[in-house]
């Protein structure tokens, strides 16, 4: 679906480029008996390209020619690396619950013989060499900026391979990863001074921020903001509802944001997307990221007083200081309330540095059907982004 939607899009004059925030392939190790790839990278690279359209017998999915792409991408793809691009094996389905990721039950599974050695070590095995077919075909660069147009400059960043520094992470099944290096915030500051007064939209596959919300903190919250006849949902965080519960509507006063993200840099990082850096002192516009596969959107601001959370375990605590404040909200409702443009480009620049995080474009989970995978569209109109649509692969509709 996103290739066709990708194509329509092209065809109407409604669509100049693609970003993919990394995990373009899942593990590079080609499956065993195909001798027609080296790589997943191969496998990608043709399914972008549609070579594989109009054969008798395709080459690594034998009669099933409801899952081969039958037209090339007819748009300028500009790609980042995550960390399973990094990943040389693969994960074993009867491991765990890791079928469940695959939108597979147990019942599905029974009987099922993996052709391929799984080996849980092997799986988190990753090494920079193992982007050599990435180098080669699609990006020979880890971090760099474009400039599109006259007005928009695009940043870049590689979040690196998984961390195992940052064990609390790892061992809750939500890894962080190596980045940011110290070369990167520099390149980052350079990239921003050479952006003059320009938009900047920063591209990185971990998120710089992301919760932590186990089952037992859900039903922790949902008995503190007094909620009995339903579920706890992610809305009931949002901004305007948690001033209602709180008082108050800082996520960063009641969760911890430094989980599944990057190991290093990050209070600097963030220091730097909202403009109280102690080197730059100006605002970024947008941070687009993935990695955890769900769909959130933050505002983050510079903090009058900033907060302490707890980033280890129950006991053994670490407290860590968070630099900035931080709101969640359907952000990309908000961005199409606004009739007239000079008010949507106020709200924007007061607002911003909004990051808004993507699902992956993968898999339905059997488990979390109704977090279907998808993709974002993006609109900018008089160089103003004026709506961010979510597309669901499976619903096959926008919401």
């Amino acid at each position: 679906m996103l290739i066709e939607f990708v194509n329509s899009k092209v065809m109407n004059n409604n669509l100049d480029f693609v970003l993919m925030t990394g995990d373009l392939i899942d593990y590079l190790k080609i499956a065993r008996g195909n001798y027609q790839y080296n790589n997943n990278f191969e496998v990608i690279l043709e399914i972008l390209l549609g070579i594989n359209r109009g054969l008798d017998k395709p080459p690594y999915l034998g009669k099933d020619n409801e899952f081969i792409n039958k037209k090339e991408i007819m748009a300028p793809i500009f790609t980042i690396v995550g960390n399973h691009d990094y990943r040389k094996g693969h994960y074993g389905l009867r491991f765990g619950q890791i079928h469940k990721i695959f939108g597979m039950t147990h019942s599905d599974i029974k009987g099922y013989y993996d052709t391929k050695f799984f080996n849980y070590i092997f799986a988190l095995y990753s090494r920079e060499k193992f982007l050599k077919d990435y180098f080669r075909f699609f990006n020979p660069n880890l971090n760099f900026k474009v400039k599109i147009g006259d007005n928009y400059n695009f940043i870049f960043l590689d979040t690196g391979q998984d961390s195992i520094a940052d064990m609390h992470d790892l061992l809750k099944g939500g890894p962080s990863t190596k980045g940011i290096k110290d070369y990167q915030i520099e390149l980052l500051r350079s990239y921003i001074q050479l952006s003059s007064n320009e938009k900047i939209i920063v591209v990185m596959h971990t998120p710089p921020i992301s919760p932590s919300l186990s089952s037992i903190k859900r039903r922790k919250f949902k008995k503190r903001f007094n909620i009995k006849k339903r579920s706890l949902k992610w809305s009931d965080f949002y901004e305007e509802n948690l001033k209602k519960y709180e008082g108050d509507g800082r996520l960063d006063k009641i969760l911890n944001l430094k989980y599944e993200t990057i190991m290093y840099n990050w209070a600097t990082l963030l220091k730097i997307f909202t403009g109280s850096d102690e080197i730059i002192r100006r605002k970024v516009d947008l941070v687009l990221c993935g990695h955890t596969h769900t769909l959130k959107e933050y505002r983050v601001k510079e903090a009058k007083e900033t907060e302490r959370i707890n980033f280890g375990f129950l006991f053994f605590p670490i407290y860590i200081e968070v630099p900035c404040e931080i709101y969640t909200s359907n952000y990309r409702k908000k961005l199409n309330q606004f009739e007239d443009p000079k008010d949507l480009k106020i709200w924007f620049d007061v607002n911003k540095p909004f990051i808004l995080q993507t699902q992956a474009v993968g898999p339905i989970s059997a488990l979390y059907k109704y977090k279907p995978p998808g993709f974002r569209y993006y609109s900018i109109k008089n160089d103003q982004i004026t709506n961010a649509k979510v597309f669901s692969l499976h619903l096959k509709e926008n919401f």
